[in-house]
């Protein structure tokens, strides 16, 4: 059978036609092939959020961009701090997720707020706390699709985990719900310990948050049982009070924690054998000289080496040496000095996708406390 083409469906005109109509079938079948699928949302839930910058405590609450560079920076005018941050009673207890939590420790309230797109939500904290001088807080997202992609959780559900001490100081916690908008019932553990008097960030390994003691132990408290516990530290952590619980390398189980005492930093691994027989391991000193670029000649002071704060999405930890930060990646023990950091104290490191046309939300703001 022939076909005629008349002139006017000249190759130049109906070639492109089909070449289109071609490559659409193509990917209309590759997008719905079974594997293709299965693939691509295992490799969404890989993908790691980057760093936007850094909460941060200073007269007011602040968000200190100064560490990426056009055009990666993200506008200062599309991050949305809700007006009463302003306020010096309030301070961050932690970032996940794309969304931030902070307290004002007067009023007794928490809120929890999302820069990126300007969400914000306020509760109290549960009267059964009672008035405890300190509080450790964290947010996490709390959906449970398969393909969910952590990181732009700003309309999923969230939960937000409260802890603190009785007056015996035996240790407490509390988990808030977005959904259902309540608090659970006080979980509670008999070992009694104190909590650091500054905000400790918690770290989320696996579904389990741990936050840092003041009696060289460690909060454990498991998401999926609603259980708290107290385990001890590796040795030598009480001594200087300069560590970070941080996430064991390659996925390992457990957890592990880095302790900085210039010029060494030590990362020390917990495992638990068969037996149930939990053991505290040195796993590596790197010398610090060489691996943040400072000359061995350096006058210093010990007062002045601390850890500031720990990316949990990019395995990053943040040090601060003879008034500059420097911004250390774990896996690689590459290090970057950070620009606008000298005074620096303890900050939040604030990871999101940024998608460029997402839309700031219009909330109405809310009065500062002052």
């Amino acid at each position: 059978m022939k076909i005629r083409v008349n002139s006017a469906d000249s190759p130049g005109r109906l070639g492109p036609l089909m070449t289109r109509s071609y490559q659409s079938r193509r990917w209309r079948g590759l997008a719905t092939d079974p594997n293709f699928v299965r693939q691509f949302q295992a490799r969404r839930r890989s993908w790691k959020p980057p760093l936007l910058g850094f909460f941060e405590r200073r007269r007011k609450i602040v968000f200190n961009q100064d560490i990426l560079y056009p055009p990666d920076r993200v506008p200062a005018e599309r991050i949305h701090i809700p007006f009463g941050m302003a306020s010096r009673g309030f301070e961050v207890l932690g970032c996940r997720g794309g969304r931030v939590l902070a307290l004002h420790r007067v009023f007794r309230q928490l809120i929890v707020f999302a820069p990126i797109t300007g969400e914000q939500r306020y509760f109290a904290v549960p009267a059964e706390f009672g008035q405890p001088s300190i509080l450790y807080g964290a947010v996490l997202c709390a959906a449970g699709e398969q393909d969910h992609v952590h990181g732009h959780c700003h309309c999923s559900p969230f939960k937000v985990v409260l802890v603190s001490h009785k007056r015996d100081h035996q240790p407490q916690a509390c988990v808030f719900s977005s959904e259902t908008d309540t608090w659970s019932n006080i979980i509670s553990t008999k070992y009694p310990c104190e909590l650091h008097g500054d905000s400790v960030p918690a770290t989320l390994i696996g579904n389990a948050l741990y936050w840092l003691l003041s009696c060289n132990a460690i909060f454990w408290f498991d998401l999926d049982m609603q259980s708290l516990a107290v385990i001890m530290g590796p040795p030598g952590m009480n001594e200087s009070g300069n560590y970070r619980i941080i996430k064991p390398e390659d996925g390992a189980d457990g957890l592990a924690i880095a302790i900085f005492l210039f010029p060494n930093l030590q990362i020390w691994q917990r495992v638990v054998n068969s037996q149930g027989i939990a053991t505290w391991f040195l796993r590596k000193t790197v010398e610090m000289h060489s691996t943040l670029g400072i000359p061995h000649q350096i006058r210093r002071k010990v007062w002045q080496d601390k850890v500031l704060g720990y990316d949990e999405d990019n395995d990053v930890i943040i040090l601060y040496v003879d008034d500059s930060a420097y911004m250390l990646e774990l896996k690689q023990m590459q290090s970057r000095k950070l620009n606008g950091t000298r005074s620096m104290k303890q900050c939040h490191p604030f990871t999101s996708f940024y998608p460029p046309d997402i839309v700031i939300l219009n909330f109405s703001p809310i009065t500062c406390i002052e």
